[in-house]
């Protein structure tokens, strides 16, 4: 399969409208584009943004294509204009309001403008697949269910059960009707994908609700099909994930291969490192003959040697202290903030004993923060240790305070690998909300690469006790 290396979808025979890509390319293989690889379908009001690296296309070329482009910055008008689809290009200062956005094809219902390089984002309030929106399932022919089991997940396991039944054959959860009513994270471990195969392809509906499955990966070198689903048939809403994928074969976040079926209001948060036989990748999807709408891809393609390194994952006790692949939380991608002047380095002697360093092992950092927290309302100060044990990581991290109900009540700037703190700023809306007491809250990472300062790949989540005094 030629050409079908792509930030959104690898290879498109179906529809996609209303999608955008912001996924990092990089790697020195030919065929890589930055929305699609290779197109015979047809693709509507759909965009990449991002630097062009070592893209032989900004968007694609090929198919039907109405009202597509890919925007980049004034620095890179050049290489833009040498593409192969160079009438395509837009520098992202051409975008100022949403209004602009409407002149270009973008509804104004369905597109907002961000006043960032991203350019466009989805209405929030539209970006929600409602259920009477769903497509209907067929009823006659090989895709039916006679009646459809209604499943309902709401944590790690039953997910993985419900996988297993989807590859055993188990004809009811092939054709189910599933909903998810949680935020499910697998902490690092290996994902075997729902659909292994055609065989064994999901055939139903799976109904994210808005939430999201994160921090899963796939290594599997016997794997033909990589992804949250191997093979899908049926329908995915509202569903967001975010993982790694290292290996050959076909490779979308989302899914590796859609045969006929929708996915509407998704995304992906992905670190995909292709290698060996590789007949198709994409950011959300490898290869598609179904439709797809109001979704995106995030993250990064990088095409990296045979042998990768495996990831680090240091033990803790008192403190957490954690090995990822960093990333960011989806939509939207915001810009970090300016290092603060208490992100003091670590002294080398107070560094844990860390495994050598390969080279191979890309986006890897390792942190250590406090489960516990006071803030003081008199000064506004919250009491809080964090600091970045791996100064040779390639990440900085913001680091935020969270309540449960998700908002954020402090926030650091961007801190460089090898540096700490040891106290936060309460925001105004948290010194004039918050009263003495205990509450549930967490700490968010997020981090950014030093180098260019795009988005990394997993947010990660502490949980602490916060003390109000």
């Amino acid at each position: 399969m030629n050409n079908s290396k792509g930030g959104f979808v690898g290879s498109n025979s179906g529809k996609i409208n209303d999608c955008y890509s912001l996924l990092g390319l990089d790697g020195k293989k030919a065929g890589i584009s930055g929305f699609f690889g290779s197109n015979t379908g047809s693709i509507r009001q759909s965009f990449h943004s991002g630097r062009l690296g070592c893209m032989d296309n900004g968007f694609g070329t090929g198919g039907d294509l109405k009202n597509c482009l890919y925007f980049t910055g004034h620095g890179e008008a050049e290489k833009a204009e040498q593409l192969p689809d160079h009438n395509l290009w837009k520098e992202d200062t051409n975008v100022n309001s949403v209004e602009d956005a409407s002149r270009l094809g973008f509804d104004q219902k369905i597109w907002n403008y961000t006043g960032d390089k991203q350019v466009l984002e989805f209405r929030e309030e539209n970006w929600y697949c409602k259920p009477d929106e769903l497509k209907s399932l067929p009823t006659e022919g090989p895709l039916a269910g006679t009646s459809r089991e209604q499943i309902i997940i709401s944590n790690a396991e039953e997910l993985q059960s419900f996988a297993s039944r989807v590859n055993s054959g188990d004809a009811a959860a092939r054709t189910a009707e599933v909903t998810l009513t949680s935020d499910i994270n697998f902490s690092g471990k290996d994902w075997k994908p729902i659909g292994i195969d055609k065989a064994h392809s999901f055939r139903g509906s799976f109904d994210g609700k808005g939430h999201r499955i994160s921090n899963f990966r796939i290594k599997d070198k016997v794997l033909e099909y990589k992804g949250f689903f191997g093979v899908l048939e049926g329908g995915v809403y509202n569903l967001t994930v975010d993982c790694s994928i290292i290996g050959s074969g076909t490779i979308g976040a989302l899914t590796a291969q859609l045969i006929g079926g929708t996915i509407r209001c998704c995304g992906a948060v992905t670190n995909l490192q292709p290698r060996g036989e590789v007949e198709a990748v994409g950011g959300l999807v490898g290869t598609s003959t179904g439709t797809i709408s109001l979704s995106y891809s995030a993250g990064k393609l990088r095409f990296v040697p045979l042998f990768p390194w495996p990831l680090l994952l240091i033990p803790a006790a008192a403190i957490v202290a954690i090995a990822i692949i960093v990333s960011q939380p989806g939509q939207p991608l915001n810009n970090p903030v300016e290092t603060e002047e208490e992100q003091l380095p670590i002294p080398p002697a107070d560094l844990p004993d860390l495994p050598e360093s390969e080279s191979g092992a890309m986006h890897s950092i390792s942190f250590s923060t406090s489960t516990e927290a006071t803030a003081d309302l008199s000064t506004g100060k919250v009491a809080l240790t964090y600091q970045s044990t791996n100064p040779d990581a390639d990440q900085k991290v913001i680091v935020q305070l969270r309540l449960s109900n998700g908002v954020v009540i402090a926030e650091t700037g961007a801190i460089m690998p090898g540096n700490m703190i040891t106290e936060m700023t309460l925001t105004d809306r948290a010194m004039a909300e918050l009263t003495p007491g205990r509450y549930t809250a967490s700490i968010y990472m997020i981090p950014y690469s030093v180098e260019d300062e795009t988005k990394g790949f997993t947010e990660t989540e502490v949980p602490i006790t916060l003390t109000v005094e």
